[in-house]
């Protein structure tokens, strides 16, 4: 078996989900008000703790059987994911891109709801894809390699 640990920063979930929020209520039509609407600001962070949890909950749930430690703070996710030997450990940068894709977009989600719903659902879409892919890259294995000896 090999272990993977993974950290995601809310920081940075944060700071990828105003990015994503500022974006969208730009190029939605209604001008500043939709923008003021949709981009999030400081006074949303309660909001945004909230769903900062239940996405992380979220992917725990779509993980389980992988996860050998998990820890949730107000500051950084950290998973411990246990995997077959065979995990071919180049698709950990890539894995840990998908998970981060997961939790930002389900945020997302979670705050167009109530904000752009129309945009809602490509973020839940988004983020059910990113954990998809992170669980198929759990499961993928190396092809076995026969040591011949020299």
């Amino acid at each position: 078996m090999k272990q993977i640990q993974i950290s995601i920063s809310l920081k940075e979930v944060l700071a990828s989900v105003a990015l994503q929020t500022a974006y969208a209520g730009n190029k939605t039509e209604g001008g500043l008000k939709t923008f003021e609407r949709v981009a999030t600001i400081g006074r949303d962070s309660p909001l945004l703790l909230r769903y900062w949890r239940e996405a992380c909950g979220s992917l725990a749930d779509n993980l389980r059987g992988f996860i050998a430690a998990y820890s949730l703070t107000e500051d950084a996710l950290r998973v411990t994911l246990e995997t077959s030997g065979a995990y071919d450990d180049a698709m950990t940068p890539s894995l840990t891109l998908d998970i981060f894709e997961s939790i930002w977009a389900k945020v997302t989600a979670r705050w167009c709801d109530i904000t752009l719903p129309d945009k809602a659902r490509d973020f839940h879409r988004q983020a059910d894809s990113a954990t998809e892919r992170a669980v198929s890259k759990l499961c993928h294995r190396k092809k076995p390699v026969r040591k011949v000896p020299s």
